[in-house]
């Protein structure tokens, strides 16, 4: 399995017109995103594809290892790909009886990448639930985090 970095920016041709991007053979993920004058991302999609592979997704269950780590932030969680492999459909989940809002989940990181989540966890009775939330990846060990609510 082979990871193929080319990040670049396309114009798009006239609406209607298809952009011809090459396949890689192994699965790869396909990210869009629409920026801003200021540079902010507006708005995002992603799309796991392959060159005759059917069924891309299954292919990812076989992806090396990666690693992740997490930390609080007073905007929320920064989610950091440490690893040297992407890292698909990372989900956040909060501990049972924990009522949890966060401005982005089932996303992919690629090595190096970071992403800011805001997060809002409600307990409803603070002493009978420990307040802490889990990172996950498909190829990544699972992160556990304990949750200050600052």
């Amino acid at each position: 399995m082979t990871l193929l970095d080319d990040r670049s920016t396309v114009s798009w041709p006239a609406p209607g017109r298809p952009i011809d991007l090459p396949l890689p053979e192994d699965p790869c993920l396909l990210r869009a995103e629409l920026h801003s004058a200021d540079g902010k991302v507006l708005a995002r999609a992603e799309q796991w594809i392959a060159r005759h592979v059917p069924q891309p997704f299954a292919t990812l269950a076989r992806l090396p290892q990666t690693t992740l780590e997490a930390h609080q932030v007073a905007a929320g969680l920064v989610v950091r790909n440490t690893g040297d492999w992407a890292a698909p459909w990372i989900s956040l989940e909060a501990a049972m009886g924990v009522r949890e809002k966060f401005s982005d989940n089932g996303f992919a990181l690629l090595p190096g990448e970071h992403r800011v989540v805001q997060a809002a966890l409600h307990v409803p009775d603070a002493g009978s639930v420990p307040v802490g939330m889990t990172l996950r990846s498909l190829n990544a060990p699972p992160v556990t985090l304990d949750w200050s609510g600052a």
